[in-house]
């Protein structure tokens, strides 16, 4: 009895090998969407190729480069299944794709479908837009890919996103219109703006406060910034990577001589901002003092 059902056994296993497809040991593997590590080089195992339209000019951290991919039919057929192609890219960057473009996102990239029918010779062009973030760290180089897979066959294409100098865009202005009363303090915003596109950078941002005439700065002063023996002036450094923001606010308290008319608007403020990434030098903006009447006891 043992001996029978032994052979019985091995017949039953040797029946569902023949039953299983010839390739499906040999599938090729699927793309780990959680990491971003392509090949030495491209490679293919069919007649579906692709091929990318992509500058390797640095890009800003901020930047929106396009990344054109093509996929063709090498073959003497029409493709008989939908080709898959995934777009692998450094996180935390993302990627968008025209209208009409069924582009489906993952932790790393995105991939969309080019559908079965492609035919000999022909090719399919889309045009992808990368959201490099804009706190990548600038002067870098980082590797990923692009892959088709169609059926069993995969292609790939290797590419660099490769970040260069920063650009940054500031600017500096008072939150609103600054009055007060004669011999008053007045606690006021001071805010910077980076308008980008990159927010990740090295090198001192500059900022100073010139108070209008008739006034003088006064303590608390606020963080990083010194005032001169007359205070009328205000210094402020900031070190490291300080406008990884977008509107950053310092509150200055300025008071007036007990003098002044109420009425007048005290001119000759001016606050500035500069930083060595941003190519548009100092940026000035003038600010003055409404006097309001003193308050009524």
């Amino acid at each position: 009895m043992t001996t029978l059902l032994r052979r019985t056994a091995a017949v039953l296993l040797a029946s569902t090998a023949l039953l299983l497809p010839a390739r499906a040991q040999a599938a090729s593997p699927a793309p780990d969407p959680d990491q971003c590590v392509p090949p030495a080089g491209a490679s293919a195992t069919g007649p579906v190729r692709i091929a990318l339209d992509w500058s390797a000019a640095p890009v800003a951290p901020g930047s929106t480069p396009s990344l054109g991919i093509r996929v063709t039919n090498t073959g003497d057929v029409p493709t008989a299944a939908s080709t898959l192609v995934v777009v692998h890219l450094p996180a935390p960057n993302s990627i968008s794709a025209p209208a009409g473009t069924d582009l489906t996102l993952f932790g790393t990239g995105g991939s969309y479908t080019v559908p079965a029918g492609l035919a000999p010779g022909a090719t399919s062009g889309t045009v992808l837009t990368l959201d490099v973030h804009a706190e990548d760290p600038p002067n870098t180089t980082q590797h990923c890919d692009v892959t088709s897979f169609t059926g069993d066959d995969h292609a790939t294409v290797p590419y660099d996103v490769v970040t260069g100098d920063p650009v940054v865009a500031l600017g500096i202005s008072t939150y609103g219109p600054v009055s007060a009363a004669p011999g008053a303090t007045v606690n006021f915003g001071v805010v910077e703006h980076n308008a980008g596109p990159s927010n990740a950078y090295r090198g001192t941002t500059a900022i100073t406060m010139t108070a209008p005439e008739h006034t003088r700065w006064t303590a608390p002063l606020p963080y990083g910034c010194t005032a001169d023996p007359a205070r009328s002036r205000l210094s402020c450094d900031y070190q490291g990577s300080p406008l990884v923001w977008r509107d950053e606010a310092q509150w200055p308290n300025l008071t007036l001589d007990p003098g002044v008319e109420p009425g007048t608007v005290l001119g000759g403020g001016e606050l500035t901002i500069a930083n060595p990434w941003d190519c548009g030098g100092v940026h000035r903006t003038p600010f003055g003092v409404t006097v309001t009447p003193p308050a009524q006891p």
